[in-house]
C-alpha cells in the first residue's frame, strides 16, 4: 500500500511537465502508473494475512520500504 500511496508523488512532476512542456510527462505518467500497480499488486496478494507484526517484521518492512521506494523513484530516469 505504500507503494501504491507513493506514486501519488508522481503528480508534482506530471503537473510541472505539462506546464514547460518538456517531454517528460510520458516518463512520470509509465512510472506513476507502474509504481501504483506494483504497489496494488502486492497489496491485493498480502491484504488477507491478519498476522501481527512482530519486531523483526517491523525491521524488515522499513529496510524493504527504503530499498524499494528509491528504486521506483528512478523508474523516470531510466527512459532517455
Amino acid at each position: 500500500m505504500m507503494l501504491a500511496i507513493f506514486s501519488l508523488t508522481y503528480i508534482l512532476p506530471i503537473v510541472t511537465s505539462l506546464i514547460y512542456h518538456d517531454g517528460a510527462l510520458a516518463k512520470f505518467a509509465w512510472a506513476m502508473l507502474i509504481t501504483f500497480l506494483s504497489g496494488a499488486l502486492m497489496w491485493a496478494v498480502t491484504r488477507r494475512y491478519k498476522g501481527e507484526l512482530s519486531v523483526r517484521d517491523g525491521y524488515l518492512l522499513v529496510v524493504v520500504m527504503w530499498t524499494a521506494i528509491p528504486a521506483f523513484a528512478t523508474l523516470p530516469l531510466c527512459w532517455y
